[in-house]
């Protein structure tokens, strides 16, 4: 019991409360830091993402200027519409090899004689 009443006269009060103080300042201090780290953690991430958005964005306004002009009206008509140029042909190809039906294209039937002439010469396609 003595033992314990001899630490107390050697470590005034004060003294173990400004211990307790460093302590709880330290804790405060670590979490700040915690706290400042998720913030900047969070925030590099979140201008990434910025960047990446300002790409994508400037990347659909150049398309959007192509989309405008007449060339891109033309290349839609050419494909979706199938539409051509006075005086031009248009030939379409299948995957199957079957002749296409194009809209004033009329797919002509070869004769008996043509098709042995193709069988001969290994050109004929086969269906």
């Amino acid at each position: 019991m003595s033992n314990s009443v001899n630490l107390r006269k050697k470590m005034p009060l004060w003294l173990v409360a400004a211990i307790l103080i460093m302590f709880y300042e330290a804790f405060l201090v670590g979490q700040k830091m915690y706290t400042n780290y998720k913030f900047d953690r969070d925030l590099a991430a979140l201008e990434k993402q910025v960047e990446a958005m300002d790409k994508k964005n400037q990347k659909l306004k150049i398309d959007i200027e192509y989309f405008k002009t007449e060339e891109y009206k033309e290349k839609v008509a050419r494909e979706k519409l199938n539409k051509q140029k006075p005086g031009e042909t248009v030939i379409v190809i299948t995957p199957d090899n079957r002749p296409a039906e194009v809209a004033g294209v009329e797919t002509k039937e070869k004769s008996n004689s043509e098709k042995w002439w193709l069988f001969l010469t290994n050109r004929l396609e086969r269906n």
